[in-house]
Order: structure tokens, then C-alpha cells, then sequence
């Protein structure tokens, strides 16, 4: 740190020598300066330097106390200072010296001018400037301080004087070249991110640890999740269903005349209503959706393992346990093929499962021992709720802010019937309908006990005057009336619509106080959740430093991150635990 000091100060250390002459207002005639700068001390570089001057009254070494004004420039004659002192000095036989110090940041290489102004001290008229600026020259080993190699620098180097082709160990780096690891133990500790998707020759049975993401497929042993030791994939080399369970276990089916008992009762099915194809049971659609919403198939069980049976037609496999779901999921590709997921506890005991199926899933039931008991989930009291939603509140890979939403109390049922690119009024895209067109299939034949409306982003485009206003109000009432008529003990929650970043359109201002008007107009204005006037997300995706929007927008700029759909979840949870005592609300359990 010495020689790095030395070579600052020795950079502003060369005898100067220059004369200035100037009327001053105070009396004196004349002045004429002599000055120097001169190396400080060495020591820890704190940007200080030493300054010497001579000053002379007609000829006379003058006497007293004066006051400098110093001012650096990075040009001869022009410019705004880049930094200002004014010093307190004291004459004598016409000679001062001061320390001067204009921050660490004030010297960078580039040309600097010293400019002074002198009045006697506490004079009330302004300084008198002495002309022209004085040129800062490098020293001799200031010169060297430009050229210094590696051996010659001490101490530490601020990270803004690292070429870009440093990779720092705080910031992301891409590497354009081979990178290769020479670990001897061959063990990497830490986190890594990405799909794995380039991942080759990679053998399951040496995976330890919880796997934390959405795996493209798992062949053989993987360790998952709390209390799980295991699970097991084989998958049947036949495409068609299998004659029956391996030797000491049965069949458990969601088709009585499968089930080794004849009997559909042995688990509790919630998020969804299902669908029965031979076999297999698949979810109900949204209407006017092509893809599928997510079902929890939820049981208790006393043994150590159990075998769960897929189709290979798309979909995703959870499993939570007494409660704990560590957000890994397992992907079971459109293959036609048996998936058999095997899974293994540590020991035999009374767990309450949760199979969480997402996708285009087509689910066999299990396989259990004939030594095992297993019985219909024991929960509270359920309070089905049925979200209408748009892509925000889609949930085909139980990742959505409703799925997230459930977690969070012990005894609601959260169903979707969300269909991306719709709202009140929009129709979406061609096949699709609008939240008041699928109404009576979606929610009033499956009976909820609340209905929670969650859209209005989509009708954003459409709201160019008030007639269009006008339309949306009566789209929303609308909605309200239907429930109501149909389901008159069913309680209606109605959310502003979500935004990505912080408001930015009258449009979605519009919107949502259309939305907010119509539930006033229909009674229900004190369920009505504003998501605007103190917004959910803030800032913008794609700009650090901006809000939140650049955790929980994802790159599209418009749907949420995980971490996004957990922002939503959390504060309709919120609300809803306020409106509603006899929700009984939980921490989410991850």
C-alpha cells in the first residue's frame, strides 16, 4: 500500500513555480503568488496532498491570515469545478502551506487545472481569482504508477479497475471458452441454477440431497424431500396397462371395477373434479381451455412405501408428506408408456400423503402392500373456493399463485378455472370464452362455497372510452348475478386486476375502478380487493433497482416468477384471512 501511495502523491509532487498578478479590492495593489506542491508523508492513501505557497503584497512578503479558495478543472480556462476547498492560512514572511484533499475520485489520469482565488480572512467581498489555472504535471514516478506490472501493486484493487475478461466471483460470468474442473475429490459445493437439460451420462442412483426442480426425467433412485428416502421409476417397456400389482400388494383404483376393495373411497380428491377413462383418471378441463388444471389426491397411510401409477401423457408428480412439499416435481413424458413411482420411507408409520398431479396427467391409483392400511385423508372442514381467472391464476403445474394460495390455510379448497388471454369481456383467443360464458360449466355445477374472481388485466386493451367502460361494468354484474342466482349461500371475492410493474396506464386505472364500481352497485363492494392503489409489484422486470418487478415478473414482462406467484398469494391470503375468520390460516410449508 506504500509504493501505491508514493506514486499518487509523487504524481502531484513536481516543483511548480508561476507568478500571477491581480487587483484585489481590499487595498493592496497587487498580489503575486508563488506556489508548489510537495509529496505528503508516506502513509495509508487518503486522497490528502501538501500545498506551498508564496504570497507577496507589491513586492512585499505579505503577513497574516488569509483565505484560498482552491478549485480543480479538467480544462485550462472552461468548465465546472470538480471540486472546491477553502483553507485558512497563515503568512509568514509571505510563505503557507495547507493540505488539500478532493476525494479519492477527483484523479483518475486525466489532464487537471488548479485554480485560486485569495481574500483576507473574514473579508466580505468576494474572492479575488488569479489567472490562468496552474497545470497538475506527474512526477517522474507518478509516470511509473500508469506502467506498474502485478508485482509492484499492494494491497487491494477495487473491482472497477478489473478488465471485463476477469471473472469476479459476485457477479454472473458467461465463458466463452472450454471450462473444465480439476476438483481431485471431484466434489462442488453450492447452488446451481438451469433445467440440466445439456446434462448427459448423469446416473440417478448417484443423486444425493433433494432435488429442487422440475426434473425432465428420473430413471432410477433419487433421493426426495423430507421423510422420503426414496423414489423409484421403472417404466414398463408394454404400452398397455399391466394385468395387475407385483405379488403381495393390491390395487387401489379410482375405478371401482379396478380397486381390489370395489370401492372409490379411499382418498380425498380436491382442486379439481375428475374424469374416468378405463383405467385411468384424467382432470376436468376449464371450459374453453385446451390444457388441464392441477388435483391433489390426498390419503393417509401406515406402512413404508407405496407405488404410484402414470400414464406417460405430460404431466407433473408432487408428493407432499404430513404437510411438506419441497416443490420437487417429477416429469412423466407424453411417452403412451407405464410409469411406476416407487416410494420409499425410512420406516413404517402413519403419514397423510399428497399426491399433487399437474399436466395432461392420466393416473392408475396405487400400489400398496397388503400389510399396509390406507384411508381417505383426515382434514378439516373443506371450504371449496373456485378462482376465475386468467393466466395469471392458471395452475397446470401446481406453481401458481392459487396453488400457492391453498398452501396457506388448513381447510380451503382452492380450484381454478383460469383460461389465459380472457377476462370479463375477452373472449381471448379463438376457442376460448370469456369469464361470464363459462360460469354455469365452470363453477356453478361444481358447487364452491366462495367464488373468487381474478381478472381484468385482459380487458385492459379494450377499454378505449366510456362505453367500453360501460360494457365491463355490466360484464362484472353480470358475473355477480349469475352466482348469486345459482348459488345463493356462495360468498363472491373480487380482486382489482394484477399488473407486472408499478401502474402505469389510465387504462388499467380504468379497469379497475370499473371493477371496484360494480361491486359497489352489487353489494359486495366490502370483498373487493384493491391491487392497485398500493401496488403488489412494483418497479419494472427488466430495470435493478427499480422495485420488486425484477423478482417477481418474469422476462416476458406481464406473468409471475415462483417467487411472483408467492408475492400474489401472500396478500390475497392476507385479505382473505380478514374477511374471513373462519379460514384457518397457516405458514406455508415448503
Amino acid at each position: 500500500m506504500r509504493g501505491l501511495n508514493f506514486a499518487i502523491n509523487a504524481r502531484l509532487a513536481q516543483r511548480l513555480r508561476s507568478t500571477w498578478v491581480k487587483g484585489r479590492k481590499t487595498g493592496l495593489a497587487c498580489l503575486i503568488v508563488s506556489t508548489g506542491f510537495g509529496s505528503a508523508p508516506a502513509r495509508a492513501a487518503t486522497g490528502d496532498f501538501t500545498y506551498q505557497g508564496q504570497l507577496t503584497d507589491q513586492g512585499v512578503p505579505a503577513n497574516g491570515v488569509y483565505e484560498v479558495q482552491f478549485q480543480l478543472f479538467a480544462d485550462a480556462s472552461v468548465g465546472v469545478a470538480l471540486g472546491a476547498l477553502t483553507n485558512q492560512v497563515t503568512l509568514t514572511n509571505g510563505y503557507f502551506t495547507t493540505v488539500l484533499n478532493f476525494g479519492d475520485t477527483a484523479f483518475d489520469g486525466s489532464g487537471r487545472w488548479l485554480e485560486l482565488g485569495i481574500r483576507t480572512n473574514g473579508a466580505a467581498q468576494p474572492f479575488s481569482v488569479l489567472a490562468p489555472r496552474q497545470t497538475l504535471t506527474a512526477t517522474p514516478q507518478a509516470i511509473y504508477a500508469d506502467k506498474v506490472g502485478a508485482t509492484g501493486i499492494s494491497g487491494v484493487v477495487p473491482d472497477g479497475a478489473l478488465g471485463a475478461n476477469i471473472a469476479r466471483l459476485n457477479a454472473d460470468a458467461v465463458f466463452t471458452g472450454a471450462l473444465q474442473f480439476t476438483n481431485p475429490t471431484n466434489q462442488f459445493q453450492g447452488t446451481f441454477g438451469g433445467d440440466g437439460s445439456n446434462l448427459t451420462n448423469l446416473n440417478a442412483g448417484n443423486l444425493l440431497g433433494s432435488i429442487t426442480t422440475t426434473n425432465p426425467q428420473i430413471n432410477g433412485v433419487a433421493t426426495y424431500g423430507t421423510d422420503i428416502t426414496s423414489v423409484q421409476e421403472v417404466i414398463a417397456t408394454n404400452f398397455a396397462y399391466p394385468s395387475g400389482p407385483p405379488p403381495g400388494y393390491v390395487w387401489r383404483s379410482l375405478v371401482a371395477a379396478n380397486d381390489v376393495a370395489g370401492q372409490t373411497n379411499w382418498c380425498l380428491i380436491r382442486r379439481s373434479t375428475i374424469a374416468l377413462n378405463s383405467p385411468w383418471v384424467q382432470p376436468v378441463l376449464p371450459t374453453g381451455w385446451p390444457t388441464v388444471t392441477s388435483t391433489e389426491f390426498a390419503f393417509g397411510l401406515d406402512g413404508s412405501s407405496f407405488e404410484v401409477l402414470l400414464r406417460g401423457n405430460g404431466s407433473y408428480l408432487g408428493i407432499a408428506v404430513d404437510g411438506a412439499d419441497d416443490s420437487s416435481r417429477f416429469y412423466t413424458p407424453p411417452d403412451v408408456r407405464t410409469h411406476y413411482y416407487t416410494v420409499n420411507f425410512a420406516s413404517s408409520a402413519r403419514r397423510q400423503v399428497v399426491l399433487k398431479l399437474s399436466g395432461n396427467y392420466q393416473f392408475g391409483g396405487l400400489f400398496v402392500s397388503t400389510t399396509n392400511g390406507l384411508w381417505p385423508a383426515v382434514l378439516p372442514k373443506q371450504h371449496r373456493m373456485i378462482v376465475v381467472g386468467d393466466s395469471f391464476s392458471e395452475d397446470t403445474t401446481s406453481s401458481s399463485w392459487t396453488s400457492c394460495l391453498m398452501s396457506l390455510f388448513r381447510n380451503v379448497d382452492v380450484w381454478s378455472s383460469s383460461v389465459g388471454s380472457t377476462g370479463y369481456l375477452n373472449p381471448g383467443t379463438p376457442g376460448r370464452v370469456n369469464f361470464q360464458d363459462r360460469l354455469v360449466a365452470d363453477v356453478v355445477s361444481n358447487a364452491p362455497d366462495y367464488v373468487l374472481f381474478a381478472g381484468g388485466i385482459n380487458d385492459n386493451t379494450l377499454m378505449t372510452n366510456s362505453a367500453a367502460a360501460g360494457a365491463l361494468q355490466a360484464a362484472c354484474l353480470n358475473c355477480y348475478q349469475t352466482i348469486r342466482s345459482n348459488l345463493p349461500n356462495c360468498k363472491i371475492i373480487v380482486l382489482g386486476p394484477f399488473w407486472p410493474r408499478t401502474p402505469d396506464t389510465t387504462s388499467i386505472f380504468l379497469v379497475n375502478n370499473t371493477i371496484s364500481n360494480a361491486c359497489q352497485v352489487a353489494g359486495i363492494g366490502s370483498n373487493y380487493i384493491d391491487t392497485l392503489s398500493n401496488p403488489w409489484v412494483t418497479g419494472v422486470w427488466n430495470q435493478p433497482g427499480s422495485g420488486n418487478a425484477v423478482i417477481y415478473t418474469l422476462s416476458d414482462g406481464t406473468h409471475p416468477t415462483g417467487q411472483g406467484a408467492w408475492n400474489l398469494a401472500y396478500h390475497v391470503a392476507t385479505e382473505l384471512a380478514r374477511r374471513f375468520p373462519e379460514f384457518d390460516p397457516r405458514e406455508k410449508t415448503r
